[in-house]
């Protein structure tokens, strides 16, 4: 879309150049107006448009003075004058001085077609050109993050040449996200955030160069909103609170960002971490996870016991509330030791390794790992990295249970721990179902194949043999033994228990005091 701005003092001239000539068959898609040098220079200031063509004879201020002052303010606006025979020698002049072209009255509207036409091709050599100059100095800001010291001084006198020709920006801020991966999201972001100055992939990071007037956690917010509608996630990452770095000051700030990666692993998905960095080179920033004196660079053998017999004790059970609580210790105590995220991730796999090998000995079967190294290297944050851990503990559950008698025996003993815990309160068999997760019909059949009874009777056997364990305390009465089993009716209590024991309770009990 390109503007352009018309300025005459006379009006009806002023009119007929507006009006008479075909602009959207030009490529102007809008036109601007203004009676004399004052408030044309007001509306460039406010609007910049591409072209604007002026009278060179106004009051308040004329064609030539507004030629100058557009040309301190941007040198891509292309001016073009208006004038008579009489003023020709004055048009040589401003022409000297950098108009892009002339028209002498009268003119026609085919004058001014070609004229336009003529001034069009100079924007589109300009956008070229400034395109390849930004191309250019993007590719030596992104160097000179990456390449090392050697290099530093020849990238340094290159982009000081580059930027004489570019009038490019010579102060910056810096930010990074972590674990982003594909080129295009370089190419993206650099089209649709405005305040980007470079942008460039180091591995499995995301780099990026802010332009000194941008503010970096307001467009780093953005840019984290724009990540995570291209790719459904939302990226960590940490920015510099400094926003006039120095081009000698990049290498060492873009090392310094890269240093943070560890400590944001442990943050959850879409933390945004200020940093500073002190004159002596110290790295602080605005949250503080770890104790300062010692990193661990693996993790020790006693750590790794003490977890390993920590999950084992939860198989044969299947409680996920404790599992997720073991792992959320685990990885505290990790975080604490400071462990890298590489380390973190070969500890993890170790540990998962060892205690599925403890849990398949002997059972005859051949070996499956649950989870490779390469899906926990895959985790973008430790939050992840926990989904992934409570997926494979299911994996090895289900391994465990295969290897201790099949999905029947599974069935079976997950229908006996929940009746052993919940034998005081109303329970149905919809319930149990529900509880493991298979049919009724088919928690039905299978109890019964596996144990010979049914899960009444398994129920009412259980309850009942609780009783009488209870009725051996002598300061609980018989109702509320009963209660404690599940029944309320102190009458159909007794009526069952005397039907089984042939005893009341009360005589059953008078046997043991």
């Amino acid at each position: 879309m390109l503007r352009i701005l018309l300025v005459d003092d006379e009006p009806l001239e002023l009119q007929a150049l507006r009006d008479h000539v075909d602009w959207k068959r030009l490529g102007i898609d809008q036109v601007d107006t203004a009676k004399n040098g004052r408030i044309a220079y007001e509306m460039v200031l406010d609007q910049e448009p591409d072209i604007v063509i002026t009278d060179v004879h106004m009051p308040v201020m004329d064609g030539i003075m507004l030629a100058r002052k557009i040309r301190d303010l941007n040198q891509r606006i292309k001016v073009v004058f208006l004038s008579g025979y009489d003023d020709f020698s004055y048009v040589q002049s401003a022409l000297q001085m950098g108009a892009a072209d002339y028209l002498l009255k009268p003119f026609t509207a085919a004058d001014i077609e070609n004229v336009i036409l003529k001034v069009k091709e100079a924007l589109n050599r300009d956008m070229l050109f400034t395109h390849s100059l930004e191309t250019l100095e993007q590719q030596l800001l992104e160097r000179l993050c990456l390449e090392g010291d050697a290099q530093q001084p020849v990238l340094l006198e290159e982009l000081a040449r580059t930027r004489k020709l570019s009038s490019g920006a010579d102060q910056y801020g810096m930010m990074i996200f972590f674990s982003v991966s594909g080129k295009s999201l370089v190419d993206h972001l650099l089209k649709y955030v405005a305040g980007i100055h470079a942008a460039w992939m180091d591995e499995n990071r995301l780099g990026i160069i802010l332009r000194g007037y941008a503010d970096p956690y307001d467009n780093g917010l953005k840019i984290q909103e724009l990540l995570e509608k291209l790719t459904g996630f939302p990226y960590s990452g940490a920015y510099l609170a400094e926003r006039s770095l120095k081009d000698t000051q990049l290498r060492s700030s873009w090392q310094a960002l890269k240093e943070m990666e560890d400590d944001v692993y442990y943050l959850p998905a879409g933390s945004f971490v200020k940093v500073s960095i002190a004159p002596d080179g110290t790295i602080s920033s605005d949250f503080s996870f770890y104790p300062p004196p010692h990193v661990f660079t693996d993790l020790p053998d006693s750590v790794l016991e003490e977890a390993l017999s920590r999950l084992e004790q939860l198989f044969p059970y299947e409680n996920e509330t404790e599992t997720e609580a073991e792992i959320d210790r685990l990885l505290k105590r990790l975080r604490e030791m400071r462990l890298s995220r590489r380390s973190l991730e070969n500890a993890i796999w170790r540990m998962l390794l060892l205690l599925e090998r403890r849990l398949s000995s002997g059972s005859g079967s051949p070996y499956r790992p649950a989870l490779s190294l390469t899906q926990l290297e895959g985790c973008r944050c430790v939050g992840e990295l926990k989904a992934l851990l409570l997926g494979s503990f299911r994996q090895v559950l289900i391994t465990y249970q295969e290897n201790a008698g099949g999905k029947n025996a599974y069935v079976v003993r997950r229908v006996k721990e929940y009746v052993q815990q919940h034998y005081g309160e109303p329970m149905t068999v919809d319930a149990i179902a529900d509880e493991i997760h298979f049919s009724v019909n088919y928690v039905r059949s299978i109890f019964k194949e596996g144990t010979g009874q049914t899960i009444l009777e398994y129920v009412t056997d259980y309850r009942f043999a609780r009783a009488c364990e209870l009725l051996k305390d002598p300061t609980l009465k018989v109702r509320e033994v009963a209660n404690m089993v599940g029944y309320e009716n102190i009458s159909y209590f007794g009526s069952v228990f005397t039907k089984r024991y042939h005893l009341t309770p009360n005589e059953y009990r008078k046997k043991f005091l």
